[in-house]
């Protein structure tokens, strides 16, 4: 072990991680529910003001750890956690978290009493498998999914990030999208998040936004005095510049170009034979048939010139994910050399138009030839609303791509975590020895997910709790609490739907980390090998100077091998 290392035992790190993790938690359990608590989070990007603050106002579980940045170990495995919850099933990242921090704390408490961690491990790996079967036994199978479902699906998911007022409207327009983007198949229905675009304008109500049968995009570049509307559009996609330092031996990476006058008159050839090649190029992309050009790469001003002479719609600086996801919506093909470009590889859309809202440019493509392509424009007054919108849209797809996979789904409103936690009391009953006393401690923690709604609602859990468990243990296993009318409500009534992927995957997450937490037995501090000056933070001063000292440098390093072969009979 190198001498400067540190160790801590096993107690001493057991407590610490517990502690750490219950603290990040904490954090989480406010925003938990309908009712909860959204978090303002400021991350300072550079103290010296070279790049810009960001800040988000936010309930979105994986949105408040990744922003946080911890940099202690724990903080980055929650983190970690939190991501792929996130990844896998797109919603339950605050359900995830919080119940790691209840299982620790219940944990703590045990292992506090004499019990062992690996004890511990056992009894809560016994009532996670108990769980699957509980959840199994309690779960409804849809058959049907018809438009009053989905929307009380996508309600369900989008309530702690969408204003009350404009939740019903939001939601319908998700139910458009999702009939829109998604697709029978054999065993039901499929839908594929790449078909949908969510384009957000800083400009009126929530209420305004609105669905949109086939492509948005973001219009990238300026006008030329080019047409802003295209029927029968033939759309080609070039993936490469458009311009004369493209020709010759093209390289995707970018290669930087030198290029050497000696002689005055020079400078006039040379604009000449930029503008020449250009406009050859140009030339051979409109002989293809196409009046829509859509490059990830730049278009010279020549080019853009004579596609506007033409009636020709350009787009230039795409961004690579609007790229692919207009071709795939289209059918084009991505054409690298113009060469290949023919009618064939060219995508079809009835209608390109293009939309000014709030000095800000959209292209709009309508009646395209895959007819799963949809987009939704969400629109609100302040950038915070209409990031929470997006997220909360996005959960909502989500949560309606995983019932699409497993129709199964339980009833919220904590009647599901009072229920299953009934169950797995029994259930420890009938196990006995030690492991009882941790089954036991998983069931108190799933209960303390309904004290957690209760308490963001407004209401006392001590007057609330006990009459939902009075009530399940007299068969009715769906009452649970109504956050809106701050009182007891059976939520199968009300229509609250959890998918079962995502109430598993919240469950098993948890306990995966909980147990990969419990059984690190010590903390060891490395330092690096070698004395390390201390860092010295450097002034403005400083820095600006290292940069004008670098550019000769860099200029120094852009050699020959980049001057394209045309470019040669210049320099002479």
């Amino acid at each position: 072990m190198p001498k400067d290392s540190t160790q801590i035992g096993a107690k001493e790190t057991r407590t610490s991680n517990i502690s750490l993790a219950t603290v990040i938690a904490e954090m989480m359990e406010r925003g938990f529910g309908p009712k909860g608590a959204k978090k303002l989070i400021t991350n300072v990007r550079d103290p010296l003001g070279w790049a810009s603050d960001t800040t988000n106002l936010t309930s979105d579980g994986y949105t408040i750890l990744n922003e946080t940045s911890f940099k202690q170990p724990i903080g980055k495995i929650l983190t970690e956690t939190a991501k792929t919850v996130n990844d896998e099933v797109g919603d339950g990242v605050k359900t995830t978290i919080i119940l790691v921090g209840k299982l620790l704390d219940q944990a703590q408490r045990l292992i506090d009493e004499g019990l062992h961690p690996r004890t511990v491990i056992d009894g809560y790996q016994k009532a996670c498998q108990k769980l699957d079967e509980i959840t199994d036994s309690l779960s409804v199978h849809l058959k049907v999914f018809d438009d009053a479902l989905l929307k009380n699906i996508a309600l369900t998911a989008m309530r702690s990030k969408i204003p009350y007022n404009s939740l019903d409207h939001v939601a319908n327009l998700v139910v458009k999208t999702v009939n829109r983007a998604s697709e029978e198949n054999g065993a039901g229905r499929k839908l594929d998040l790449a078909n949908i675009k969510i384009e957000k304008q800083v400009n009126g109500l929530l209420s305004q936004s609105y669905f949109f049968d086939g492509w948005i995009v973001a219009y990238p570049t300026s006008r030329y005095g080019m047409i802003d509307r295209v029927e029968n559009a033939r759309i080609a996609f070039i993936t490469r510049p458009v311009d004369a330092f493209s020709m010759g031996d093209y390289s995707a990476k970018g290669d930087f170009v030198k290029i050497e006058v000696t002689k005055k008159e020079h400078v006039n050839a040379f604009s000449e034979k930029e503008k020449s090649i250009a406009l050859k190029m140009a030339q051979k992309i409109a002989a293809s048939g196409a009046n829509v050009v859509i490059s990830n790469w730049n278009i010279d001003e020549a080019a853009l010139e004579y596609f506007s002479s033409k009636g020709i719609l350009a787009f230039k600086r795409l961004l690579m994910p609007d790229l692919s996801r207009i071709q795939k919506a289209t059918g084009g093909l991505f054409v690298e050399r113009l060469d290949d470009l023919t009618p064939e590889s060219l995508g079809t859309s009835k209608l390109v138009y293009i939309e000014k809202m709030n000095d800000k440019e959209y292209a709009f493509f309508k009646g395209c030839q895959n007819p799963k392509a949809a987009s939704i424009m969400l629109r609100s007054g302040s950038a915070f609303l209409v990031d929470e919108a997006e997220r909360g849209v996005k959960d909502a797809l989500s949560a309606i791509k995983e019932t699409f996979k497993d129709p199964r789904v339980v009833f919220g409103g904590g009647a599901f975590e009072v229920e299953a936690a009934s169950q797995l009391k029994t259930y420890a009953q009938e196990i006995g020895k030690r492991d009882q006393l941790a089954i036991n401690a998983f069931a108190k923690a799933l209960e303390e997910l309904c004290v957690l709604l209760c308490r963001n609602a407004g209401t006392n859990p001590l007057d609330i709790l006990p009459e939902i468990k009075t009530r399940h243990e007299q068969g009715e296993k769906w009452v649970g609490i109504d956050p809106y009318k701050r009182n007891i409500g059976n939520m199968k009534d009300l229509n609250v739907y959890e998918p079962v992927r995502v109430k598993l995957q919240a469950i098993n997450a948890a306990f995966e980390t909980v147990e990969m937490l419990l059984r690190i037995d010590y903390s060891i501090t490395a330092k690096l090998s070698g004395e390390k000056k201390p860092h010295k933070e450097k002034t403005a001063e400083e820095i600006e100077k290292l940069e004008q000292d670098m550019i000769p440098k860099v200029l120094e390093q852009t050699s020959d091998k980049y001057v394209q072969p045309w470019e040669k009979g210049l320099q002479k």
